[in-house]
């Protein structure tokens, strides 16, 4: 029987995550794919945080003087309370461009998740890498927690060769080329923990034959968060023609889901490739609720509407078309939330201008942030209404394809006279998020230079559905930079 190790507690401020700290904001998560922003701030206790026993040969704090995988420390080996072992070991980058090496064994089919804790005070911002022994093969990498504000940098990967690998950690500005940060106060925490699926709660394995909804994997483990929302990984490999199913069940408050694709490759989690086609059915097995296809490049489903109570089923394809690799696999990050972006009030008053939800606005540095959303039964318009004043700049997100709704041409446009000609707009497109900013390579377009002070307001419209996805939301950030 599994046990429950872990206690999250999650305060949404929006409903979506980003990928990391966007550029315009000062709040990591702010800003995300699906053009929410929220925080969430996860307070995780690992089943590695209570040590019974320890057979390493450190202990006696930070002994971290490695400069490469040639004379890297080992980790400690210890069992936890639930009678399972990890690995750790406490370093610190004590001056700016110190670079840390650890080495860990691992054996080839097991499931590892590595992980490297900032210390509570400390500013240092961590970047993980996964090397092979002489460390001249990187094998993973990541900077940030997946769906998470926090700095945190965690790397779950399938192994493929037994052997010792070699873990290198550094802070950001050191990993970026920037100038070099570090003191003795940026400490930290590396950890291995081979995932032992029966022992772990909210670790869940592919197990077959799980190739439909009539044959899905039942039996998934959560966990429960203290607002009853459920939160999960589930790990699975995947071959040409193969689909990998789960049922779960939406908890008590339950109004949105999101699920985080981890990204593959030797700068992601390692993984060989993406899956294909992810779904989610409705409780009938057959109904498709939401739908993406990770290869066109959408990182997470965003605010897909559920019922709570209902059952709900989550399908993972193998690439069409494409051919087996070495090692595909995928490791998905989900979660339920019972807060969701503000929502329009009248579908039909805001049809127009006249009728705008007033977007609600809380400032966050040098920016006041507005995160809105709500439905588009195709053809339909959604008007919101936002205040800026001259010399400001406007930073938008927004997403309703890539979220994972079955909308297929969401316009958005942003103006300052609804009567007059529109300052900019954009259709969604499968392969690109919208995404206005002048700061970051990976905006579709610039952000909005606003000229007039007062009223704003942003169009929302669309006249096709997938007739196969039945989701129809959409979600937004609005940025209005001083």
């Amino acid at each position: 029987m599994k046990t429950n190790h872990l206690a999250i507690v999650t305060t949404l401020l929006g409903a979506a995550l980003a990928y990391g700290c966007d550029d315009e904001s000062t709040t990591a998560g702010t800003g995300g794919a699906g053009g929410s922003g929220g925080t969430t701030t996860s307070t995780t206790s690992w089943p590695t945080s209570t040590s019974t026993s320890s057979t390493g040969t450190g202990g006696t704090g930070p002994q971290d003087e490695s400069t490469s995988c040639a004379d890297a420390l080992p980790l400690e080996e210890k069992e936890n309370t639930l009678g399972g072992y990890f690995w750790d070991y406490e370093g610190v980058i004590a001056e700016p461009g110190d670079v840390d090496y650890f080495t860990f064994q691992a054996t080839a089919g097991d499931w590892v998740r590595y992980r490297v804790y900032a210390e509570e005070s400390s500013d240092l911002n961590p970047v993980l890498t996964v090397l092979d022994s002489d460390g001249a093969e990187q094998v993973a990498l990541n900077n940030n927690l997946i769906g998470s504000s926090s700095l945190d940098s965690e790397i779950a990967i399938h192994v493929l060769d037994t052997g010792t690998y070699c873990l290198k950690v550094e802070d950001y500005s050191t990993y970026s080329g920037n100038t070099p940060e570090g003191d003795p106060t940026f400490g930290y925490r590396a950890v291995a923990l081979p995932l032992d699926f029966d022992l772990y709660d909210t670790y869940n394995v592919d197990t077959e034959p799980n190739d439909s909804t009539g044959s899905a994997q039942t039996g998934v483990s959560f966990d429960v968060a203290s607002d009853l929302q459920i939160s999960t990984n589930f790990a699975g490999m995947l071959a040409p023609g193969d689909v990998d199913v789960y049922e779960w069940t939406a908890p008590t408050g339950a109004l949105g889901l999101y699920l985080y694709f981890t990204p593959p490759g030797n700068d992601g989690f390692g993984s060989t490739q993406d899956p294909g086609i992810v779904r989610f059915y409705e409780n009938d097995g057959t109904t498709v609720l939401a739908e993406l296809d990770v290869q066109a490049g959408s990182d997470r489903f965003s605010s897909v509407p559920i019922t709570a109570g209902n059952a709900y089923f989550l399908e993972v394809n193998f690439p069409q078309s494409a051919s087996a690799g070495a090692n595909d696999f995928y490791y998905l990050k989900f979660r339920t939330t019972d807060t969701l972006n503000d929502q329009e009030t009248d579908d039909t008053a805001n049809d127009d201008a006249s009728g705008a939800d007033t977007a609600v606005g809380s400032v966050d540095g040098d920016a006041t942030r507005h995160y809105v959303g709500g439905t588009l039964t195709a053809p339909d318009t959604d008007w919101w209404a936002f205040q800026a004043s001259a010399g400001n700049s406007i930073v938008l997100r927004c997403s309703s394809w890539r979220a994972g709704s079955g909308v297929r041409d969401a316009t958005f446009a942003v103006f300052d006279n609804p009567q007059g000609s529109h300052l900019q707009t954009e259709t969604e497109v499968e392969a690109a998020d919208v995404y206005w900013s002048d700061s970051s390579s990976s905006a579709s377009m610039g952000a909005v230079a606003v000229t007039t002070t007062g009223t704003h307001f942003l169009r929302i419209s669309a006249t096709n559905q997938d007739a196969n996805v039945t989701s129809n939301h959409y979600l937004c950030g609005i940025h209005v930079y001083q």
